[in-house]
């Protein structure tokens, strides 16, 4: 089932909100907002996963964090994924799997080739999962890892639900992110610079459609 429990209206942009509940990192007293966005793309949800977990293209789509690096990439078994599908895409060089730990280089700044910060990431879910309705879904999420939790801490949560178009008959995806901020720093940004996260994630959102679409 579908983590985020019908509380991202379908097609919304990017917005800051109240801290949404995660899987690892849940909703605590430190948790101080969330940033979540959904998007219909016409693609299939088996090739939005495959665009989103694969650093190789991130610096041709992907102007919020265009540089990926694993740092760790444990061997792959038969419980890093459910879905024996993925495990050929988890594969390929570059792909993200759960067990994985990466950095990221931000650009907070729209056009800016000026890195804002390196982020430390773990990856902890590249799965499939059905809806109560019956369809197709496949989910990653990642955390921030790089500060005593109780400074910062944010986990995002990316789900692609497939369907198809009563008119063309065509598979297509919603897309459903959000990611929840935490800690002492986040209690900063919430009252700060929290439209830059805001119009970063909306970036995010337009950018990632136009290459899954393109591809």
């Amino acid at each position: 089932m579908s983590l985020s429990n019908g509380k991202i209206t379908k097609g919304q942009p990017a917005v800051l909100g109240p801290p949404l509940p995660t899987p690892i990192n849940g909703v605590s007293a430190l948790s101080a907002f969330s940033i979540s966005y959904s998007v219909m793309i016409n693609a299939p949800a088996l090739k939005c996963l495959e665009k989103l977990i694969d650093t190789n293209t991130w610096p041709y789509w992907n102007a919020l964090t265009p540089r990926g690096a694993i740092t760790k990439a444990p061997p792959i078994t038969d419980q890093t994924t459910n879905d024996s599908e993925l495990h050929e895409v988890i594969s390929r060089p570059g792909y993200l799997y759960a067990g994985v730990d990466f950095t990221v280089d931000v650009h907070m700044n729209k056009n800016s080739k000026q890195r804002t910060n390196t982020a430390a990431e773990t990856v902890d879910r590249v799965e499939r999962f059905e809806t109560d309705d019956g369809r197709l879904g496949y989910r990653v999420t990642w955390r921030y890892i790089g500060m005593p939790f109780f400074l910062s801490h944010n986990e995002r949560i990316h789900e692609f639900i497939e369907s198809v178009d009563p008119t063309s008959g065509e598979k297509v995806t919603e897309y459903i992110g959000w990611e929840t901020y935490g800690g002492l720093a986040a209690l900063i940004i919430k009252y700060t610079i929290y439209d830059r996260f805001r119009d970063s994630f909306q970036r995010w959102r337009d950018d990632f459609k136009a290459a899954t679409e393109t591809s």
